[in-house]
């Protein structure tokens, strides 16, 4: 289980209802942010009984997730379709080639270590049989093309709405 945002200690640590992002005055919540790193158990693993930059760089990639769908959903109700229709629109032209996943296995298998997040996100790509490493490394890279694409699609939207982050930035590595 991860921290809770702003950090575990109780004492000093706001409400779960505090704005941890607002689009369009639309407030994302520290409870929205920490539900959806607790249900993303995969990056909750990786982040895991790790320093406070680690768990911030997750919070604060799911914030940016968060920040994504509601300009996205934002998006869709001005055009008069679903979410989730919009969505697939913008992901549809997404195609993983063998030559991505056999990259990005052939990296994970190199990968030297260092970062201890992405070292147990090697970890858990790699488990197991050679057939279904490659089978989660082929979603991954899918997963990640996706964002890609979906960042792409927000990026105009984002220069167009008023964003305010009130989490704050992950540390920087110490020298």
């Amino acid at each position: 289980m991860v921290a809770p945002l702003f950090g575990s200690c109780a004492r000093h640590a706001p409400s779960r209802s505090v704005s941890a992002a607002e689009v369009d005055g639309a407030v994302i919540t520290v409870a929205d942010v920490d539900a959806r790193l607790a249900a993303n158990h995969d990056l909750s693993d990786e982040v895991a009984g790790l320093d406070q930059r680690f768990v911030r760089v997750a919070e604060r990639t799911t914030l940016d997730q968060l920040i994504a769908e509601m300009l996205l959903a934002q998006d869709a109700r001005r055009i008069g379709v679903s979410p989730e229709h919009l969505r697939a629109s913008v992901v549809r032209e997404v195609t993983v080639a063998d030559a991505d996943v056999e990259r990005a296995y052939r990296l994970a298998r190199a990968y030297p270590g260092g970062n201890p997040m992405l070292e147990r996100r090697v970890r858990r790509l790699l488990a197991g049989d050679e057939p279904a490493a490659r089978a989660r490394v082929r979603a991954f890279v899918q997963t990640e093309m996706e964002w890609v694409a979906i960042q792409n699609f927000v990026a105009p939207l984002r220069r167009q709405s008023r964003i305010i982050v009130r989490l704050e930035s992950p540390p920087e590595k110490p020298h």
